[in-house]
This record gives C-alpha cells, structure tokens and sequence, in this order.
C-alpha cells in the first residue's frame, strides 16, 4: 500500500494531538487552531506578525499547562541581559517579568495590538515551543496569510 504525503493540515492536527495537554487546556489549544482557520487572528499586518502572535499564542498556552515554564523566559533574560545589560527592550521585559502577574503576561504576549507585536518582537521566550511545533505554526500561518 502507498502512503501518500499527509497535508499541512493533517501534520498540524497530528502535532496538536500528540501535544500533552490537561482537558481544559485542550480545549484552549483547539480554539487556537480553530481560530487559525477561521482567519479571527489574520489581523496582522504581515506574515510575520501573524507568525509571531501564533507563536507565542502557542507559548501561552504551554504556560497555561506548565506555568513554571515562565523560568525559562527568565533565564533567557538574565543570559542576553549579561551580555547585554543596558537593552532597553529587554530591560523592559525584566520589568515585566517582575511585576506583571501571570494572567497579565499572558495578555501582554497574545495582544493584538501594536504594543504587543512591539514586545513579541524581543520577547524573551525562545524555546518554549519546539521545532516542530514552530515549523507547522509558521508553515500554517503563512498559507493562511497567502489565502
């Protein structure tokens, strides 16, 4: 038997369905994508606003099933800001970080505003989304942008 290629798609739903989610972040994980398919997050400017709100969309919902994950964010944050220290935007983060509770960070990195694009664009939460997931969300995005 020839097994043909799977499709974006079927590639995106095999990666969402293999992720380990808890029932109700699940259920937020499956509005992401519906609201992917549905255009409701196409609002950016261009592709790469799009790639970078669905993205970190996909980062808030890894913090919503591990919210110790935000350590990481921190990490990256003390590693670019030794090198670094005077980056105003990471600076900015570090503040964040410190004083924005849990809920609002969530807010601050999913807000489809010219703030939020402006933040996600330094945001310091590489690596909270794998390679693979990254690839499918990126390729998604960019034929949803082109449709």
């Amino acid at each position: 038997m020839i097994k043909t290629p799977m499709t974006l798609q079927e590639k995106i739903e095999q990666l969402f369905t293999q992720t380990e989610f808890d029932a109700p972040d699940r259920e937020v994980f499956n509005d992401f994508k519906t609201e992917l398919r549905q255009g409701e997050i196409r609002a950016a400017e261009n592709v790469s606003d799009l790639i970078s709100l669905a993205l970190h969309r996909a980062v808030a919902f890894r913090l919503r099933s591990n919210p110790n994950l935000i350590r990481q964010a921190e990490t990256n944050l003390q590693n670019w800001l030794s090198i670094n220290p005077n980056t105003r935007a990471w600076l900015e983060w570090q503040m964040i970080l410190e004083d924005e509770s849990f809920e609002n960070i969530l807010k601050i990195i999913t807000a489809e505003t010219d703030e939020g694009q402006r933040l996600r664009s330094s945001s310091p939460f590489a690596g909270l989304v794998t390679k693979e997931e990254r690839r499918a969300i990126i390729e998604y995005c960019e034929k949803a942008k082109s449709s």
